[in-house]
This record gives C-alpha cells, sequence and structure tokens, in this order.
C-alpha cells in the first residue's frame, strides 16, 4: 500500500534493521514529521556523503510533498502528472531523453543534466502508471533487468498534494533519494501549472 503523509507521521517502517541512521525528512506539508529511520547500508558511498560535500544541493532525502494544490481537478492533475513520463524534459534537467511503449509500461532513457553527484548519470527505467492507486512507478534497471530501487510520484487527496519519492519494490521501504530537491519541487511546479491552463 502506497505510504501517505499519514504514515510518515509516525516514523516507524516494520521489517526494518536495527542499524540505521536518523536524517530529516525534507516534507513541508507533512509539519508533523520529526525523524525517520532510513537504511543506509543499502545505499553507495557517494549517496550516503553527498549530501555533506560542500556545495552539493539539497537532496530529496525521503520525500518531498508539496503544498495542498487549488484549482486543479484530480484527473486533470493526474493527467498533467503523466505527461512527465515521455515529456520529462519539460519538468527536469535531463537530455537525450527516449522513450517507448512497451508490453504493460514504458521504457525510457535519459541523462541527468542538473547538478549535484547525479549530474552526468544515464538513467534507464520501466515506467508504470496506475490511475487506480494514484502512483506513478519509475522502476530503474541494470542490463535491462528491473532494480529493488523505484522512485514514485504520487497524487495523494484531502488535501490534494504531488508527493515524490524513493522506495525498494519488494519492501516498500523508502530509500535516500540524492536526486535535488529544488528540482523536484519545481517539477511538482510546472506539473501544477500545466493542471491549471487545462
Amino acid at each position: 500500500e502506497r505510504p501517505d503523509c499519514a504514515d510518515l507521521n509516525s516514523g516507524r517502517r516494520e521489517g526494518w534493521p536495527p542499524s540505521t541512521a536518523i536524517i530529516q525528512a525534507p516534507t513541508s506539508s507533512c509539519p508533523k514529521i520529526q525523524q525517520l529511520t532510513v537504511r543506509t547500508n543499502a545505499l553507495p558511498q557517494s549517496a550516503t556523503m553527498a549530501s555533506v560535500v560542500p556545495g552539493s544541493p539539497e537532496p530529496v532525502g525521503l520525500g518531498y510533498c508539496s503544498e495542498p494544490i487549488e484549482g486543479c481537478g484530480e484527473h486533470q492533475l493526474w493527467t498533467a502528472m503523466c505527461a512527465k513520463i515521455k515529456g520529462v524534459a519539460d519538468f527536469l534537467p535531463v537530455v537525450d531523453v527516449v522513450a517507448s511503449d512497451e508490453l504493460g509500461f514504458t521504457w525510457r532513457t535519459m541523462t541527468f543534466n542538473g547538478p549535484g553527484p547525479m549530474h552526468g548519470q544515464v538513467i534507464v527505467e520501466h515506467i508504470y502508471a496506475d490511475a487506480a492507486k494514484r502512483e506513478i512507478r519509475f522502476v530503474l534497471t541494470k542490463d535491462g533487468v528491473e532494480t529493488d530501487t523505484e522512485v514514485i510520484n504520487a497524487l495523494l487527496l484531502q488535501p490534494m498534494r504531488i508527493e515524490y519519492y524513493q522506495r525498494a519494490v519488494t519492501t516498500k521501504e523508502r530509500l535516500l533519494w540524492m536526486a535535488p530537491k529544488s528540482g523536484t519541487a519545481d517539477a511538482i511546479e510546472k506539473t501544477i501549472a500545466i493542471c491549471s491552463k487545462s
């Protein structure tokens, strides 16, 4: 089941190992969040250290949630979110984007052109859009095989918001995401702007 801001308020994750690090969750519209635990032993050293390198942009961390969205209908906002699947260059600093429709998912490759430790990284994904769950899953691949890491774009209700975060496919545990927080917030604002014009 997709976690939302209510799940985050407790900070608990069932089945997590006891060896964890405590980090702050930069989720502005979930003000009750104090701290969350995240596994760091599953992350590359470059990812766990990037946040302390001078000059590095602030990372998304465990997730970024927009403020409540007004002036957009649920269907229109979902449609705008789905536009990023193939039109990602209009939302994020990426180049060399190629996308194709496959059986049950969209295959996509792109190169991240923004600042930070992800600069120059080629990202190949299988993308699954589930309107019933109001969730778009961007599953990272390696050598053509899906990994256990995915990025989630979720449409939350009551109030309506958009949340981006990274998690493990099998356990649904949130993972530390080193993508720049500013770029994530900008992508969400562009999505809302598209919805407002529709």
